[in-house]
């Protein structure tokens, strides 16, 4: 009895050893996420929380870099910083770099002072999906109100432990989950405080700055009604997380309608009009087709009507929470769908250009010092789009592939503004790549299926030729997207992860917060070995 009780023990004990280091080598072959960490903060960040090995949702694994001598309180000041904490970011940054990290974001929001770049990630994108008379509320533990016009700023300073002073004091083990450690008291306080401001304002969406405050996001979420945006939200969209959410009921999920174009043809897998989406209800705009969409010129009376009368149908589907598109010609026509419907609106791929230039920096001022001013553009400079001025070499530059590079190509820079993206010299580091050559790719003109096995290797070669022209490409917004994330090792932007983006807004975190939806347990997927290539997106 004792041998087979050790042989037992042994068993179990030689599966636990092994088990573990399976989680370790998965952990391993992860995508790495840097957090700068405030000099003497003792606080666990929202990211870190849910990267633990146990949380397969959440595809990442956690690096920090401490920024010597730079505390809490200099950072949410925003001072000016000495030589020596520059120095220190610069070597933080460095370190990061270092360790592959796929993006780099801060332990607190107010990082942002030091990106030199003017806008904060999320406002950025959330601005270009709403219309300029509706409003978002940006909740900030100690920040004063700002001159934003569409950003309502909402402190909860005035609610006990969440003062700029309570807040660089407290303990790890008090604020790992704030919504855990909180009295009613002060969840209700927090909850009322935004909710107050929401309706006074009749705000569309909230961000959350600080990256204590994702542990009330399920709260706003279920109370409001409005995508709440967080620290978690925007490394997810650049991490990759995975929410399959198998085993679930899709009528009691957050749902994203799909804006159609009129235009037949039979999706591919990973389409975003692919019926094997469950939460992806569509409506067709009928007498907006292809052609149309292409040249992007103003829509008749009656063409405005039946894309108003689509996202009127999508608006009255039950769950859906923002609506999407299935062309990535529909940027011509956001703002009438902007004027239309009550939900974000995020019809073409291309609205992600802005916050891909913002997460990008200068390389070569990122080797020297940071923060440095962005160089002036150099007009001798050859590297650019034909259609756009040129900039110099150092610049991070990135790809737009596209099913017609011909009809892109003139009005991309009118896209590109209605993106956000105004300044020429940041137009110029986005590179249109048509794929009508490729071989296959001549179905899309034709309405037909495409073949994807067929056409991926001519569009990785495609896209391989193009990094070889441009060696500074860091990012590529297209459709295959997981073909050249593994054969570039660069990161891609697409349709779905624009998707993602906003519906993460809406959905449950199955980790802390309120559980206002089911959640089951996932499978990892097999993580991808591929290098990634310098540098990291800064969030």
């Amino acid at each position: 009895m004792g041998c087979s009780h050790s042989s037992a023990t042994t068993t179990r004990t030689a599966k636990q050893s092994r088990s573990a280091k399976q989680s370790r080598a998965v952990c391993a072959g992860l995508p790495v996420v840097g957090i700068l960490r405030c000099d003497g903060a003792r606080w666990e960040c929202a990211q870190a929380i849910v990267s633990a090995a146990d949380r397969a949702e959440y595809h990442y694994r956690i690096v920090y870099a401490v920024v010597e001598g730079l505390p809490y309180q200099h950072v949410r000041a925003g001072k000016p910083l000495s030589a020596s904490q520059e120095e220190a970011l610069r070597v933080a940054v460095e370190e990061l770099d270092l360790a592959e990290c796929v993006c780099i974001t801060g332990d607190c929001g107010s990082f942002v002072h030091y990106q030199g770049l003017i806008r904060s990630r999320d406002a950025s994108l959330i601005a270009t999906m709403y219309q300029r008379t509706e409003k978002a509320i940006v909740v900030a533990i100690g920040l004063e109100q700002d001159d934003a016009k569409r950003f309502i700023v909402v402190g909860l300073q005035h609610i006990r432990g969440f003062a700029t002073a309570d807040v660089a004091d407290q303990e790890v083990s008090e604020w790992g989950l704030v919504d855990e450690s909180v009295t009613t008291v002060e969840r209700k306080a927090i909850i009322t405080t935004v909710e107050r401001k929401a309706k006074e304002s009749n705000a569309k969406a909230i961000i959350l700055e600080s990256t204590l405050l994702p542990s009330f996001s399920d709260a706003l979420r279920a109370r409001l009604g409005l995508p709440v945006f967080d620290a978690l939200t925007l490394v997810d969209y650049f991490a990759g997380r995975c929410s399959a959410y198998d085993g679930l009921d899709p009528a009691k999920l957050p749902a994203i309608g799909i804006l159609r174009i009129d235009y037949e043809y039979p999706p591919a897998l990973g389409d975003i009009a692919c019926e094997k989406h469950p939460t992806l209800p569509s409506q067709v705009a009928e007498g907006l087709t292809f052609e149309v969409a292409q040249e992007g010129g103003p829509l008749c009376s009656e063409k405005r009507e039946n894309v108003a009368a689509a996202l009127q149908r999508l608006q009255a589907t039950p769950g859906v929470v923002g609506i999407a598109g299935d062309c990535g010609f529909l940027m011509n026509y956001l703002a009438d769908a902007r004027s239309v419907s009550k939900l974000p609106c995020f019809i073409s791929a291309l609205i992600q250009c802005d916050l891909m230039a913002t997460a990008y920096g200068d390389e070569a001022a990122r080797a020297s010092a940071l923060p440095s001013p962005r160089p002036s553009p150099s007009p001798s400079s050859p590297v650019g789009n034909p259609t756009l001025p040129s900039l110099p070499a150092a610049q991070a530059q990135f790809l737009v592939l596209t099913a017609n590079g011909a009809a892109l190509e003139p009005k991309f820079a009118e896209m590109l503004a209605l993106a956000n993206v105004t300044e020429a010299e940041v137009q110029a580091r986005f590179h249109v790549l048509g794929l009508e050559d490729v071989d296959g790719f001549d179905a899309v003109a034709k309405g037909e299926a495409v073949d994807t096995a067929r056409v991926e290797p001519g569009i990785v070669a495609l896209a391989k030729a193009a990094v070889a022209r441009f060696p500074d490409v860091r990012a590529i917004l297209l459709e295959y997207a997981d073909a050249l994330r593994s054969a570039l090792g660069v990161q891609v932007f697409d349709a779905i992860t624009l998707v993602d983006y906003v519906h993460s807004s809406t959905a449950d975190n199955p980790h802390f917060g309120v559980k206002f939806q089911t959640t089951v347990p996932e499978t990892p997927s097999t993580p991808s070995s591929t290098p990634w290539r310098k540098s990291s997106p800064t969030l």
